[in-house]
């Protein structure tokens, strides 16, 4: 909720949190009617109140906020540990997602090139790879496309 400050004709200053911006309130001290008193924003720099920049000693670098952080992680193909919950069981079930993917990547490839040994062309080996049924397994097309 929103900090309001009013002030009332005796310059007496009140702070309020309010769901719903109020148009006047009645001064605690002197019982007239207060106005909105005119105020800067808070500045926060991106999101609210995100100033946890520092050195991360995993990275090797130093970050301004949490956001410069996690573009760089993005950029860069890494994954923060913090996204991950700091958990060894998050960790290790990455680690074996990745290296099921590794494998059925090292498969495929194989199955390539023992089909370039035996097809005449690049194209026709992986034809031969990759089929629409196969592709279909692997979640990358869906059932509307006919092979």
């Amino acid at each position: 909720m929103p900090i309001y400050e009013h002030v009332c004709p005796n310059n007496h200053l009140t702070e309020d949190l309010y769901k719903i911006k109020p148009e006047t309130i009645e001064c605690p001290r002197c019982h007239s009617t207060a106005k909105i008193k005119v105020s800067a924003h808070a500045r926060t720099p991106g999101r609210f109140g995100d100033s946890t920049g520092g050195y991360d000693h995993s990275l090797g670098r130093h970050f301004n906020n949490s956001m410069e952080k996690e573009r760089y992680c993005k950029a860069n193909g890494l994954i923060a540990l913090s996204d991950l919950g700091n958990t060894v069981d998050t960790i290790e079930t990455e680690i074996q997602k990745q290296t099921v993917e590794h494998e059925t990547h090292e498969k495929d490839m194989n199955t390539f090139l023992d089909h370039l040994k035996t097809s005449e062309s690049q194209g026709e080996a992986w034809a031969k790879t990759f089929t629409v049924s196969n592709l279909k397994e692997k979640g990358l097309l869906d059932d509307s496309v006919n092979g």
